[in-house]
């Protein structure tokens, strides 16, 4: 009985991180920056080839609920690198970018 509860937790957890991981393979969208702030999470930003990945949305409060997909703005479309703009009521922190 001790093997059948042990078999099931494993066959859970491995769903579980399937699940979590994703099987996507789909390239982040590139946002096509408008002028004003974009935000995102600070732990979801990345530089990949000159661009700036993220979960990129128009306002703080949008970042925080934190249901937008990853996005990327090309560097030359910033207005210089991310800075730490805010932190959500999660303990989140947001960072910013001023799109040109």
């Amino acid at each position: 009985m001790k093997n059948i509860f042990a078999s099931l937790a494993v066959v859970a957890a491995s769903s579980l991180l399937a699940a979590c991981a994703g099987t996507g393979t789909a390239a982040p969208e590139t946002a096509v920056a408008s002028a004003g702030n974009k935000f995102c999470h600070q732990d979801r930003l990345h530089k990949v080839n000159n661009q700036f990945e993220c979960n990129w949305v128009d306002s703080a409060a949008e970042a925080c609920r934190g249901s937008s997909p990853v996005s990327r703005i090309a560097v030359s479309a910033a207005g210089g690198e991310p800075v730490r703009a805010s932190r959500c009521s999660s303990g989140q922190w947001l960072v910013q970018v001023a799109a040109k």
